[in-house]
């Protein structure tokens, strides 16, 4: 390792430093030698070099602190510091002095008398690769000719070289040609094929040189000996077929002969096959004509016979003639299955209206039959001997089998096996009789293993006459003798006329026979899938397609359904006497909590004893599950209704009902598992039991509190029911039987409590109960169309105990039983608001005519009914309901709407002005009649239908309309529809809607002058309106809804405000 020798830099190499250059200074003095060693060891050579190099390339100070930092990486390095200056003023000496020798060195490079010496070795350079460019292009020229002429002499070489092999195999055709016409003329046909075959090989090279006069005469000449050839080669056929004498010893000569037609090409061949076939097949022709007795349907049989022995015949006498490449056997098939074919679609179109379904099969399987051995024969299918004809008979189009020639003709069969399928199925239908409890329960009825027997038997039958369009009619037979069995044998099954209950017993032998319709639907369905398979591998390819008994298997699992059905409906009509007597309990005057109720034992026995008929009775156990989820939700269904119908309900009489219900969940909860089964409950069976018994349990528990102190009852109420619904906190008092004043000072407090409080939801369990349930049944009777779950469910509650509301939509309905200070608005679907809002237009209208027709069918029954009566009716008639209602006969269904209160309708601006719009349109009639007249009435239905049209839409804006009908003569009245949209945007793109432009246009086309018809639009914005409700239903802007932008949900706008507690100012003012 050389190190450097040290010395300090002068002021001069300071100043020199800062431009660039530097003079020698005076010289540093030496350092030790261990010193100098133990700095190279000790600090990090890379960094120093990169340190002093790097100068402005190091990209700022940041870098250079890095690398002082890495030469003196901690305080223990710092005595060291003077020691790295001196070397770094080392290495930048050493780096000048480097620099001025190179400096030196480039001086002495541009020295002018060597720059002349180099510019002159250029010169002289330069001239030498002139002189070789020269050169090279000159070698260039020559190479280029001497190539030319080699490309010349190498064509002609190859030009001499085609001449002389052009003239070798002219004089070869030549010489064969000339042997060809010595042979053909000595009738040596082994030695001619040979040597026609060599001049059909030569004369291929020779077809590019048809215009040599040379080549096309021999050309003609060979062409002319193949014609004479093919016609001595006839004459000889003909001449040693004409007898048997002058067959004799001519088979060898007739076998070289085939060899020179096989030479000859396709064409001889195929003409020596057509007379061939011709000749075998002439007296078949005469015999078996369409007109002959031989030829018709009965002898077909006779027609396959003399084939046979035409066929043996020239098997043992004449096949030995041709070569065995011909197939001479298959064409002469396939010239009797075209002559065949033609003769019996002759025979089968004059005998169409006759024909005989046994022996149309018989002919038809005999047909089947020949053809399968001859495509057993030959090795190939029959279709493609057929396609022989062309060959034999010269026949041009499509080959077809003769069995194709039946298939037109096969709708009798089909409609032999649908007369047979009627036959069964009324046999069937007659037989219809429910079981005994004795019977098998769980077997499946016969007639369905009988049904697809008949199926089976005669698919197979089908397939082998034929797998096209037969095949696909005998499949729609299918499909629909499939429908009749599952409509009126299976379902009929089920049809029952209503009938009471057998003293709150199950009649077991309607839920054996239901359990059989069941596992019946099921097997049908199963079978039904199986034979869709098995008809899709039949039927050719091109018909798979539309091979389908999705619809039939639909069909069965609709039947399924209907019969999970009728074991609910006996349920139901079981359960009715011990619901009955729960209703009769004096639970408004009970005194005690007795231990269990008379009603709860009859009516678990009677759940008990349907599950273990129906548990003996299923076949396919994945239905159990199914019924047993089914039977939860009818029973609570039932129970609800019950409470219900026994308001008022006391404290003690709750608290009874809650033990009843405790009973009866107890035993729901086992209902899958049979009597001695230790098994656990399935879990998702038990989460099911407890929630659907949990909604009722919230209730009574509710009815339970005492309603003093007022303070803690609703405080109570709403841990139950975190709810701040109005509506649902009243049918707790009407349940508790709380009276009408003292219901008063109840809802004032809610009011209170619930409008200060957050975090409840604007529903509860009791949101959907019907507090005035009718007598009908919860279950649709078998039949009627009603669908029932799949087995797979679990969770869903069919039945509903609370129904709950659908999805939301911008606008609330009249109909809206939630009149709480924000509530959901219930509807449907966007389609159905402009119906909602339409129906109270329709409803008089709907209730005239029906009292009107009743009234009239009255008159022509009993003709004491006086035709007077009608107008009466008509005047007097609405208000029947308001005198029940006054009379206290009826409960109020009118304050059903009703939002108890002062309300008015606050609009919102949560992102920016909302604007709404309101499209006021209006007509009347002021000819005769007014409003019924039959213009205005055909005006009127096609508005409603325009506003129906115009709800179907989600992006028409169309936010509900209100309709009212302004009396202001009998007979003129004006009809005026207020209708909501989101903007006036939406308004102008409703104008612009086709369905109105042609509504409009059809209007503005007449000359009816006596049409009053008027719109007015305004906007509606925040901030610039005032609304104000008191004991009202939702209607007016009060209907409008906005959507909350946490839940997603819509929310009524309408908002609570005390009596004389804000002014209109300040009302808009909040906005």
């Amino acid at each position: 390792m050389t190190l450097p020798t040290l010395r300090y830099p002068s002021a001069e190499d300071e100043e020199g430093q800062g431009h660039g250059h530097g003079q020698e200074g005076e010289p540093l003095p030496e350092l030790p030698k261990e010193l100098l060693l133990s700095l190279h060891q000790s600090l990090d050579r890379d960094a120093l070099d990169l340190f002093v190099l790097g100068g402005e390339g190091l990209g700022g100070g940041s870098q250079v602190e890095d690398i002082l930092n890495e030469l003196i990486p901690d305080e223990l390095a710092l005595p060291q510091s003077p020691l790295v200056a001196l070397l770094l003023r080392a290495k930048i000496h050493d780096l000048r002095d480097e620099i001025e020798q190179l400096r030196n060195e480039l001086e002495e490079d541009q020295d002018q008398d060597k720059m002349e010496d180099i510019q002159e070795l250029i010169g002289d350079l330069l001239s030498q690769v002139t002189g070789i460019r020269d050169a090279a292009t000159e070698s260039e020229v020559v190479v280029r000719d001497i190539t030319r002429d080699i490309q010349s002499l190498d064509l002609a070489k190859k030009n001499l070289i085609a001449s002389m092999n052009a003239l070798k195999r002219f004089q070869m055709l030549v010489n064969a040609f000339d042997q060809l016409t010595r042979l053909a003329k000595s009738r040596r046909y082994r030695e001619t094929a040979q040597a026609l075959g060599a001049v059909k090989q030569l004369s291929q090279y020779f077809k590019a040189f048809s215009n040599v006069d040379r080549i096309a005469a021999v050309s003609r000449g060979v062409a002319e000996v193949q014609g004479v050839l093919r016609v001595q080669i006839m004459r000889e056929f003909e001449a040693a077929f004409a007898n048997e004498a002058s067959r004799a010893g001519k088979n060898a000569q007739l076998q070289d002969a085939c060899l020179v037609v096989d030479a000859l090409g396709e064409d001889a061949k195929a003409s020596l096959l057509s007379w061939y076939s011709i000749l075998l097949l002439r007296d078949y022709r005469r015999i078996f004509g369409s007109a002959s007795e031989a030829g018709q349907l009965d002898n077909i049989a006779r027609r396959f016979a003399w084939f046979r022995r035409v066929l043996k015949t020239h098997e043992d006498e004449n096949a030995v003639i041709f070569p065995a490449a011909w197939s001479v056997g298959a064409v002469l098939a396939g010239g009797f299955s075209e002559v065949t074919a033609n003769d019996l679609k002759s025979v089968l179109g004059k005998a169409a209206g006759s024909l005989q379904v046994g022996l149309l099969l018989e002919a038809l399987q005999q047909t089947t039959e020949f053809e399968r051995e001859l495509a057993r024969k030959y090795s190939m299918s029959f279709e493609s001997i057929s396609a022989l004809s062309a060959i034999s008979l010269g026949r041009t189009g499509p080959a077809l089998a003769i069995s194709v020639v039946f298939e037109p003709y096969l709708g009798i069969f089909v409609d032999a096996q649908d007369k047979l399928l009627s036959e069964l199925l009324a046999s069937f239908v007659s037989s219809r009789v429910s079981l005994s409890p004795s019977d098998n329960p769980s077997a499946v009825l016969p007639s369905s293993t009988e049904l697809f027997y008949f199926y089976r038997e005669a698919l197979e039958k089908c397939a082998k006459l034929s797998v096209r369009q037969p095949l696909l009619d005998l499949c729609s037979v299918y499909r629909k003798w499939l429908k009749v069995y599952a409509e009126d044998v299976l379902a009929g099954l089920l049809v029952k006329y209503d009938r009471r209950s057998q003293e709150g017993r199950p009649n077991v032998q309607e839920l054996q026979t239901a359990c059989l319709v069941l596992n019946t639907a099921e097997y049908c369905h199963e079978t039904a899938s199986q034979l869709e398979e098995r008809l899709q591998e039949k039927i050719a390819p091109e018909y798979t397609s539309r091979v389908s008994l999705e619809a039939e298997k639909a069909l069965f699992q609709s039947t399924v359904s209907s019969a999970l059905l009728a074991i609910l409906h006996e349920l139901e009509l079981a359960t009715d006497g011990a619901f009955g007597q729960m209703g009769r309990s004096p639970w408004k005057d009970a005194e005690f909590v007795s231990a269990e109720s008379v009603y709860v034992g009859e009516l678990t026995k009677v759940v008990t004893t349907t599950v273990a008929v129906v548990r003996e009775g299923l076949e396919q156990k994945k239905y159990l599950r199914s019924v047993c989820d089914k039977i939860v939700g009818l029973v609570l269904a039932k129970f609800t209704q019950m409470i219900v119908r026994c308001r008022p309900i006391a404290q003690i009489g709750a608290e009874q009902i809650l033990l009843d219900l405790q009973t009866l969940k107890t035993c729901l909860l086992h209902l899958p598992l049979a009597p001695g089964d230790s098994a656990p409950v399935p879990m998702t069976y038990s989460r099911y039991v407890t929630k659907s018994v949990l909604k009722v349990d919230t209730l009574l528990k509710v009815i339970m509190t005492p309603e003093e102190p007022a303070e803690e009852f609703i405080k109570h109420y709403l841990l139950l029911i975190p709810c701040q619904s109005f509506t649902d906190f009243q049918k707790v008092l009407d349940l508790k039987g709380v009276r009408r004043a003292e219901q008063n000072n109840l809802l004032d407090l809610f009011l209170a409590r619930t409008s200060t409080a957050s975090g409840l939801s604007d529903s509860s369990v009791i949101t959907g109960l019907d507090m005035d349930p009718g007598p009908q049944s919860l279950i649709s009777p078998p039949g009627s169309g009603m669908s029932s779950p799949q087995p797979n469910g679990g969770n869903n509650n069919q039945l509903g105990i609370f129904n709950s509301f659908g999805p939301s939509m911008p606008m609330l309905p009249s109909g809206s039983r939630d009149g709480s200070r924000v509530g959901t608005p219930t509807g449907g679907r966007d389609g159905e608001r402009g119906k909602e809002a339409l129906q109270e237009f329709r409803r008089f209208g709907q209730r005239i005519g029906m009292a009107s027709t009743l009234l009239l069918l009255s008159h022509f029954a009993i003709p004491f009914v006086p035709l007077w009566l009608i107008p009466v009716v008509l005047v007097f008639g609405p208000w029947v309901e308001d005198v029940l209602i006054l009379a206290g006969l009826r409960r109020n269904v009118w304050m059903d709407n009703v939002t108890i209160g002062r309300t008015f309708a606050k609009l919102r601006e949560a992102e920016g002005p909302r604007e709404y719009a309101e499209l006021k349109i209006g007509s009347r009639y002021n000819g005769p009649f007014g409003a019924l007249n039959p213009r205005a009435t055909e005006i009127k239905k096609k508005f409603l239908h325009l506003l129906d049209e115009v709800a179907k839409d989600p992006n028409s804006g169309f936010l509900g309309a209100e309709i009212g009908l302004t009396i202001e003569r009998p007979t003129r009245n004006r009809v005026t529809t207020i209708v909501f949209f989101r903007s006036v945007e939406d308004v102008q793109r409703f104008a612009k809607e086709k369905l109105h432009q042609l509504y409009w246009n059809e209007y503005n086309g007449t000359d009816d002058h006596e049409m009053d018809v008027f719109h007015e639009l305004v906007t509606i914005k925040a901030g610039a309106c005032d609304a104000i409700y008191v004991n009202s239903p939702s209607h007016g802007l009060a209907r409008l809804a906005e959507k909350d932008e946490k839940s997603g949900e819509w929310r009524s706008i309408r908002s609570f405000v005390g009596k004389g507690s804000e002014t209109s100012r300040q009302r808009i003012s909040l906005e």
